[in-house]
């Protein structure tokens, strides 16, 4: 992840239809896209074979491709009682429909590891995630609150399965701030976010304006064993060059870095 070239745009944050999100990608200066199966349009159990035939032919006709496919439902995620099951299901098909449009990897919102009240579910969530993505060949990173972090490297190390991965949003780097991040192994995937740590709660705010230190986070990155996908992400509706401003910034850290 030395070049710019490989920095990817959050699509969910467009709030737009998904044929003009993807214009917007490509005036903003993106290439490379995470869209969110959790929206209506990309919901792959809906999608059938023509349709993404025909969405894999219009990536291709306009220049993007899709790294990373990302699902990820509010709440915990997968680890939500009342929706685990469907979610799951949700979570098998978007594997397929990653195969389907070429995108090598995915990842998933899996929360509640940190929280003896759902501690149990997450680990049976992300059980299951594990043996998904060794069925598919689909490399799966997976997040969840910032308190997550610790006790998620160490399930995915000890599930011991190669195409389950981290995935790291800079949200967490705040809130380990004290013992500092240190090198990650089993990183895959980086949501670029800055902001500051008020509580449990992530204030966004614009890159380079917050708390996080991208310099740490992208020599995480580099102790991966694999190679990472980093993303340009903003939750929180900041005008329509949100994206590209972030994807400039972070392109100077990079060159810093070089």
């Amino acid at each position: 992840m030395s070049s710019s070239r490989a920095l990817s745009a959050w699509l969910d944050y467009y709030r737009v239809p998904l044929r003009d999100a993807l214009d917007c990608c490509r005036s903003d200066g993106f290439r490379l896209i995470v869209p969110n199966t959790a929206a209506p349009e990309l919901d792959p159990v809906a999608m059938g074979r023509t349709a993404r035939r025909h969405l894999a032919k219009h990536l291709q006709s306009i220049g993007l491709r899709i790294p990373s496919l990302a699902t990820e439902f509010s709440g915990n995620g997968l680890a939500d009682s009342t929706y685990s099951d469907r979610r799951l299901d949700h979570l098998r098909s978007a594997l397929e429909l990653a195969r389907d449009l070429s995108a090598s990897r995915a990842s998933v919102r899996i929360a509640g590891l940190a929280d003896e009240r759902s501690s149990s579910l997450a680990n049976e969530m992300l059980a299951h995630a594990a043996e998904l993505s060794d069925r598919t060949g689909i490399i799966l990173s997976v997040h969840g609150s910032t308190r997550d972090t610790k006790p998620l490297i160490q399930q995915i190390r000890q599930l011991n399965c190669p195409t389950l991965r981290l995935a790291l949003d800079t949200a967490a780097v705040c809130a380990t701030s004290q013992t500092g991040l240190g090198s990650i192994d089993c990183l895959g995937e980086l949501f670029l976010r800055d902001g500051r740590l008020h509580g449990d709660h992530f204030e966004e705010t614009a890159f380079g304006s917050g708390e996080v230190d991208f310099a740490q986070v992208l020599s995480a990155a580099e102790s991966s064993e694999v190679e990472t996908v980093a993303v340009i992400r903003r939750d929180t509706p900041s005008g329509v060059d949100a994206l590209r401003r972030g994807r400039e910034y972070i392109s100077s850290v990079l060159g810093h870095k070089t």
